[in-house]
């Protein structure tokens, strides 16, 4: 018999994933079945997107701000803003050393909230990680070095390294943590 993470492999290819009693499967549709390394990157892009779009819409709502064609064109506009940090990661992840690889998708994430202040005229208030963190006081004394996006940064470089850590191949060697540059 197989071992369990090689069971749970084998039975989770392309979205389909074990329910209910004797191993029964269950065909996820829509963004759990497009995210898989399997579909084109077009495709998991515009799934990305369209999760950015959905909550700058539930932002603006949230907001009160109204809904117009500059509105939704500008919700439009940040969404993709917010997705080029997605495919930029998947193709820039497997052609860079480790550490610099590492660094690419925060990087990017810290780069588009940076972009989105500039280029918003909401400013800070939307598209930044670090209002996430309120209650978090000793993390927001990063602020105070680096400006929101030190936040954004920081919760990416936590992020990408879960995630390379969780697509390990099962039984390969833990990813080093020391920067090979």
């Amino acid at each position: 018999m197989a071992p369990p993470a090689a069971r749970h492999r084998r039975h989770a290819p392309r979205g389909r994933w074990p329910v209910g009693r004797r191993g029964r499967r269950l065909d996820l549709p829509g963004p759990a079945a497009a995210l898989q390394p399997t579909e084109p990157r077009l495709v998991r892009a515009l799934w990305v997107w369209s999760a950015q779009l959905g909550a700058a819409v539930f932002w603006v709502q949230e907001s009160a701000i109204g809904f117009d064609a500059v509105v939704l064109a500008g919700a439009v506009a940040l969404g993709a803003l917010q997705t080029l940090p997605f495919p930029a990661d998947r193709l820039l992840v497997d052609r860079l050393r480790p550490a610099p690889a590492a660094l690419v998708f925060p990087a990017g994430v810290a780069a588009a909230e940076f972009l989105i202040t500039l280029l918003s005229p909401f400013g800070t208030a939307y598209g930044s990680l670090a209002v996430t963190q309120h209650a978090d006081l000793p993390l927001l004394q990063v602020v105070s070095v680096t400006g929101p996006w030190g936040i954004g940064f920081l919760i990416g470089y936590v992020a990408s390294t879960v995630n390379r850590v969780g697509t390990a191949p099962p039984g390969a060697a833990a990813p080093s943590a020391s920067p090979s540059w």
